[in-house]
């Protein structure tokens, strides 16, 4: 066929399909507009989780009762020393905390959703750019319950999840937290998004200072 595009679809039932893909929005789907509206609304709300398989005493294998958890990440400590981070391309050790962010291969996607492994602190600084919401917090890793208490408290630290007070708040508090800052009014980041969230937030806080 002339319009034929190269691409063959694979179909899954629903909740097969959300084991191997995650999707940052609805757009993402071809045909979704052509859904109908409850179907639509499904999708945006497991989307809006992060993923999240909700489940009592399910999930990973021996991972314990864990409610929310997100399907597109894992927490493990290193079983070898053969992992390299996808971060700073420097080898994972063994026993070290390495967190994943599974992602489809391009040239392999038939393989369905694989682990790409960083370091914490590299995964920590990255979590924007691969997908870990700032409402997403450490406990919803899958793995974490298998994690020693000490490093459950590391990964709370470096992946805290940020109370929602509005978009521009949020997204303030948010950026302000994970990016370099020079001094003044200018960004090293996004300058004028950050700017004005963080001018959305200093005029709500006046605004409740003169009313108490």
């Amino acid at each position: 066929s002339p319009m034929f595009d190269g691409k063959v679809p694979h179909w899954h039932h629903y909740s097969c399909f959300w084991k191997r893909v995650q999707l940052l929005s609805h757009a993402d789907l071809d045909g979704f507009s052509e859904l109908r509206w409850e179907d639509q609304e499904k999708i945006k709300k497991h989307i809006e989780s992060g993923g999240a398989a909700a489940g009592k005493g399910g999930g990973q294998e021996g991972g314990g009762k864990r409610e929310n958890s997100l399907n597109g990440f894992a927490a493990e400590y290193a079983k070898s020393n053969r992992s390299t981070c996808k971060g700073c391309e420097q080898k994972i050790e063994k026993g070290q905390i390495r967190i994943s962010k599974k992602m489809v291969l391009a040239e392999k996607p038939q393989l369905g959703m694989i682990d790409n492994w960083y370091h914490l602190a590299c995964f920590s600084s990255r979590r924007t750019d691969l997908g870990f919401l700032p409402t997403f917090n450490a406990s919803q890793i899958q793995g974490f319950e298998l994690l020693k208490a000490e490093d459950k408290e590391t990964l709370k630290k470096q992946l805290p999840s940020v109370k929602n007070e509005g978009p521009l708040c949020l997204m303030a508090k948010y950026l302000i937290g994970t990016t370099i800052l020079a001094s003044g009014n200018e960004f090293s980041c996004c300058p004028m998004l950050i700017w004005m969230a963080s001018q959305n937030c200093v005029g709500k806080t006046r605004k409740k200072l003169k009313n108490t």
